[in-house]
């Protein structure tokens, strides 16, 4: 069968990156992401199918440009990417499918058809919906399509039967990453197309686990893949880190994981692999306050991590607290100071709006963020996403004033507190951006850095997106 996998056009002029929980405008990094799951994917069904994966985001494709590719490839079944903010806009291709071919299958996944399944099947003209993990599944779902078998043994997706919608039963978390997936086969994507912003180069996303054992309220990681961080054998990652280089020339990672340092044992093995085969990369990386100590962080260094993103959220202890994230500010502080001594850049995500959050919460929160020592910041709105306890929390207090689900991406906000309407929370979060980042002491230090006229001017291009990002316009 010919199978078409997209990763749709940008929706109300937003190019957005959609990519497992991470669903964001590519201004909040000015980058855009390979679309690793659909990569995945399509190298799975490419044994037994022909595949082709066109990521309109990438390409610059519009819907125009995707239409006279449906016609030209004529697919047999379409598979969708979906992302939250952008999920009206993406489901459409299911129409546009139908239009040119009433007899193409259209299949989605992602974290939108995962918690609303029932709204995506019947307010879009979508066959399928595949939940969760979507890999296993897909594989399944598209053998048995080709076989004309019963769906219904087909685990983890939704159907409408008589229009009735069909559930099968829960499929399980992959258990070994490396087994069931393998290496996806990046020569099915334009690689070149996915760079850093300041010095363009390209860069891969490499995934290193799935699922997560911790308990904040908010986050979608455990709905979508599980409680158990599952991770990949540290070998077989520096395997497909060497495999990048040798066919791809790529040097520069993001290592896409829950936690990178969740589970130490995991991450001391990457970083001593690399270390042992002499490896010179680059890679960048996310993790916890609370699961860094200094050895780690140096064998890090050494290993190539320039740059770690720190899960701050808030300095305010009572609000960490109501939103079970389990951290303290002692725990925020040390983690910056030893990521300073193992000379380790940081990325501070700070988020506004959580319950208790007041005017005096949120100042303070863009006070620390300044003077705390983070070398960047990242300032958002709180999201409630449903079938999280968060959203459970907000909608028995009547707190969500919105369910339009464009507007459910982190410049947004769709919640209030007992004091902040959502307009005075995404004042604070521009606020945030603008107190941080416009100061001469920060513009001063970046200037300093600069090596290039062209990195000068790439620099210069990529704020001039971001700052899009700090004050955006209501959808």
């Amino acid at each position: 069968m010919k199978i078409l996998l997209v990763n749709p056009p940008r929706y109300k002029n937003v190019d957005y990156v959609r990519e497992g929980r991470c669903m964001q405008p590519k201004n909040v990094w000015n980058n855009i992401w390979p679309p690793l799951t659909l990569n995945y994917i399509a190298t799975l069904l490419k044994k037994n199918n022909q595949v082709i994966i066109i990521d309109c985001i990438a390409e610059n494709k519009n819907w125009s440009s995707l239409e006279k590719d449906l016609k030209t490839q004529k697919p047999d079944i379409v598979i969708i990417n979906n992302g939250f903010p952008s999920a009206k806009g993406d489901l459409k291709l299911g129409s546009l499918a139908k239009k040119i071919n009433p007899k193409i299958i259209t299949i989605t996944f992602g974290i939108f058809p995962t918690l609303l399944p029932e709204e995506t099947l019947n307010n879009f003209r979508i066959d399928f919906v595949v939940m969760h993990e979507p890999e296993i599944t897909m594989q399944e779902l598209i053998a048995a399509i080709k076989n004309n078998s019963d769906f219904k043994k087909v685990k983890g997706i939704a159907y409408k039967e008589q229009n009735k919608i069909v559930f099968t039963k829960e499929r399980e978390f992959i258990k070994d990453l490396d087994e069931e997936l393998g290496f996806p086969d990046r020569n099915l994507i334009k690689n070149e197309a996915y760079t850093f912003p300041f010095d363009k180069k390209p860069f891969a996303l490499l995934l290193l686990g799935r699922g997560c054992p911790f308990n904040c309220s908010f986050c979608v990681a455990p709905v979508y893949y599980g409680r158990k961080y599952r991770v990949r054998n540290p070998k077989k990652v520096v395997d497909e880190m060497q495999e990048c280089y040798e066919k791809f020339e790529i040097k520069n990672f993001m290592f896409w994981g829950e936690s990178f340092t969740t589970n130490r044992k995991f991450s001391i093995g990457i970083c001593d692999e690399l270390i042992k085969r002499k490896l010179k990369f680059d890679w960048i990386t996310t993790t916890r306050v609370d699961t860094l100590d200094l050895e780690l962080l140096n064998k890090m260094k050494k290993a190539g991590c320039y740059l770690l993103g720190l899960g701050i959220e808030t300095p305010n202890e009572e609000i960490l607290k109501n939103v079970n994230k389990n951290t303290s500010l002692k725990q925020i502080k040390n983690a910056i100071a030893i990521c300073k001594k193992a000379k380790v850049k940081t990325m501070g995500h700070f988020i506004f709006g959580f319950p208790g959050e007041t005017r005096k919460t949120a100042k303070k929160t863009i006070k620390f963020a300044k003077n705390c020592g983070v070398d960047y910041a990242q300032f958002y709105c709180a999201v409630p996403y449903p079938k999280t306890k968060y959203w459970d929390e907000l909608e028995q207090k009547k707190q969500i004033v919105s369910k339009d689900w464009d507007l459910y991406e982190q410049n947004f906000a769709v919640t209030k507190t007992d004091e902040l309407t959502p307009k005075d929370i995404m004042k604070f979060r521009t606020k945030g951006f603008n107190s941080f980042y416009i100061r001469p002491k920060f513009v001063l230090k970046q200037l300093t850095q600069i090596r290039s006229f062209k990195e000068l001017w790439n620099t210069f291009i990529a704020g001039l997106s971001v700052l899009k990002w700090f004050s955006p316009k209501k959808k």
